[in-house]
């Protein structure tokens, strides 16, 4: 598969987004790539070139439409910047290959990581997740199937788990059981992130923002909590309370956080937990940035296992 020429992407970022020639830079490279720029009057941009196999345009043109509405619905979020001519999706074929770009308002601060405990960030964090449940509750799609629904994406899990894994799929059998109860399936839900990692949120001092909506599903709004509950987990058992605490008074300051749905929060994380380990088996990826102290991919693997065998020995 071919990659977008850095001519390519120079020219799409001065033509299309207004970028200042020399400003530009990037930040990851490959068939989803990053960069950033700055704007003559109008701040920093960052710019995302997409191949289509990876997120189609119907697919791309969807999250764009959830992404303005939340800007439009006061959640604290990276605003989408439409192109130069119109639309929110720009076609950039390069060698016979599909590409999209898309870009959003560079927001100021730095990204959270697994290691941040300081309640005032996590408060801010839950309060940044409860708004945009807030916005996404109003939130009535153009093209409702352009998004991947929770079902969809959990027997992708499934699939993605070796046949011969028996000891995952006994896991994947336990939390199915539990996701299938009518008061979960049907409860408080609606177009999630679905990828809330430390680093998709920016602490500017005051308040946390959120990025990254490349991959919204259909889920209970619980759900986004699971992850950052479970880049938790290596934190002592003190500070591993007192930053749930924080990060939950935070979501419910804004937002109402029933009794009955905190209460399914462990299942959330096991079904994340499972969900990554998947992934990292599939795609052979080493989990480095989503993890503390860059646990490989070896040491990933093997601390999940320890963890269905845990569960494993409750049932």
């Amino acid at each position: 598969m071919a990659l977008l020429s850095e001519a390519t992407i120079r020219a799409v970022a001065i033509e299309a987004y207004g970028a200042v020639d020399g400003s530009i830079s990037r930040i990851r490279h490959g068939v989803s790539a990053i960069y950033r720029c700055d704007t003559r009057e109008q701040g920093g941009r960052v710019l995302r070139f997409t191949h289509e196999c990876l997120i189609p345009r119907r697919s791309a043109e969807a999250n764009a439409a959830y992404l303005e509405h939340l800007a439009a619905h006061d959640a604290p979020v990276s605003e989408l910047v439409r192109p130069d001519g119109g639309g929110t999706v720009l076609s950039v074929p390069e060698a016979g290959e599909p590409f999209l770009a898309t870009a959003v308002r560079e927001l100021p601060g730095r990204a959270l990581s697994p290691d941040d405990h300081d309640p005032k960030i996590l408060g801010a964090w839950g309060k940044a997740m409860a708004a945009l449940h807030v916005a996404a509750e109003r939130f009535e799609p153009p093209d409702p199937g352009a998004y991947l629904d929770e079902d969809a994406h959990w027997h992708e899990t499934l699939d993605a788990l070796p046949i011969e894994d028996n000891l995952a799929r006994a896991e994947w059998s336990a939390v199915e059981s539990w996701w299938r109860e009518p008061a979960i399936r049907l409860g408080d839900r609606g177009l999630t992130h679905a990828d809330m990692n430390a680093t998709n949120a920016i602490w500017d001092g005051s308040r946390v923002a959120l990025i990254d909506f490349d991959e919204p599903i259909w889920h209970a709004f619980a759900s986004d909590l699971a992850r950052p509950l479970r880049e938790m987990t290596h934190l002592p058992a003190h500070l591993r309370a007192a930053a749930r605490e924080a990060l939950l008074a935070g979501y419910r300051s804004r937002r109402e956080l029933a009794v009955a749905w905190e209460e399914t929060l462990p299942w959330f994380v096991r079904m994340k937990q499972l969900e990554m380990y998947a992934s990292v088996l599939s795609s052979g990826s080493d989990p480095v940035e989503r993890d503390p102290a860059g646990i490989r991919r070896d040491d990933f693997i093997a601390e999940r296992r320890r963890e269905f065998e845990r569960h494993a020995r409750k049932r």
